[in-house]
């Protein structure tokens, strides 16, 4: 496997900028319709956070640097539908994902071609295959996740503990975060990590038995929970609610305390560890969402339908105000509203969506997969609605 580094000039290309999202992330002004009908206000904090800038330019100069070249994406860059098929346009090809018209995977890769692996990164077996082909390998991983997994080695591999990783087992990321646990279990939410909390708490085989079955597919083969839920040590997908995990992290510490409550000798730092693995850029962004939502109407989530950083975005804001989560441009009209509800994985069409109150006050945000530009275009298409 050869790698290509990209460093400085290389990548320094900007594909997605809006001057206008720019100026309105550092303003708490809003912007109004012509009418003053409608105001719409953004937090400080959003959209493209570094580490997928660096994966997209990445991504983009390869596709200047090899063209000629077969050049070929592992999977959805990022979960956003324009990114992924601004990069289609571009001549890079998916070898698996929706994106993708490949039906055998690596296989249709030669020495001669130019892998590139996706801000999510890899799985070990995936990194082997690449270096027994030979191409050549553009790897833009995010630095925050790389971090995790070499943390997962360094601490929770190094003293034996099995991994609980707080995040959607089938989400391209967690998949490659767990592959570098010597063991793992995934939990997708707080009522999943509640059942694991139980068992450790009171741990039996029947109980045990139904453990297994409920995660089926989200821990490591050979797992057994009556010897691998003794030292756990507690990590994060990026994209998560903070406070969910944080959350998630005191439920399995106190499980393991009540556990062995009455044992003098007891140390929590013995059975139980915690890694803040919440990306800096998610929390900053979910923070500066916060801020914002005491001072407005309503809000709209501008992401992908399976971008978790975004669902999350909506998820904060619905427990405040009147929140949609649309994935792009042309979802909205005065009358009705294509979204995806919290929650769920269907767009659904509502109808009266809009407040005939006067003025009103619209939150906009994006997740860290949307780019600025689409983001400048949603907002257009509100100051048109009458």
């Amino acid at each position: 496997m050869k790698r290509d580094y990209f460093i400085g000039e290389d990548i320094k290309k900007d594909y997605f900028d809006s001057k206008l999202i720019e100026n309105l992330s550092h303003s708490s002004e809003g912007i109004s319709s012509k009418d003053g009908r409608l105001t719409v206000y953004l937090p400080h904090k959003l959209g493209f956070c570094h580490g997928v800038v660096r994966s997209i330019r990445m991504a983009m100069y390869t596709a200047e640097k090899y063209a000629g070249r077969k050049i070929y994406l592992i999977n959805e860059m990022i979960h956003n539908p324009y990114v992924n098929h601004q990069l289609q346009k571009r001549g890079i090809n998916f070898l698996y994902g929706r994106f993708s018209k490949n039906t055998h995977g690596l296989d249709i890769v030669t020495k001669d071609d130019v892998v590139i692996v996706p801000a999510f990164g890899g799985t070990p077996d995936v990194y082997d295959k690449l270096t027994a082909i030979g191409c050549m390998v553009v790897d833009t991983t995010c630095g925050e996740v790389a971090s995790i997994w070499k943390r997962i080695k360094n601490y929770y591999n190094r003293v034996d503990y099995t991994t609980l990783v707080f995040g959607k087992a089938y989400h391209e990321e967690t998949i490659a975060t767990s592959s570098r646990a010597n063991r793992y279990l995934v939990m997708k939410d707080l009522t999943e990590t509640q059942i694991v909390a139980d068992y450790i708490r009171q741990p039996s085989e029947s109980v045990a038995n139904e453990l297994l079955g409920y995660f089926n597919g989200a821990y490591s083969l050979g797992f057994n929970p009556s010897v691998d839920l003794q030292h756990v040590g507690m990590a994060s997908q990026t994209t998560m609610y903070a406070n969910q995990f944080i959350t998630a992290s005191n439920m399995i510490k106190e499980a393991m305390e009540d556990r062995h409550a009455g044992c003098i000798s007891y140390d929590v730092g013995e059975h139980f560890m915690e890694l803040d693995t919440i990306c800096s850029a998610t929390q900053k962004r979910q923070d500066a969402l916060k801020l914002l939502l005491p001072d407005i109407d309503m809000m709209i989530i501008v992401g992908g339908y399976n971008s978790s950083n975004t669902g999350n975005l909506a998820r904060i804001a619905s427990e405040h105000v009147p929140a949609y989560h649309i994935e792009g441009t042309g979802k909205i009209s005065t009358e009705t509203i294509s979204h995806q509800p919290i929650g769920t994985k269907q767009e659904v069409t509502t109808k009266h969506w809009l407040p005939e109150t006067a003025p009103l006050r619209i939150g906009v945000t994006s997740g860290a997969s949307t780019p600025d530009n689409v983001l400048e275009q949603v907002i257009h298409e509100i100051l048109e609605l009458k």
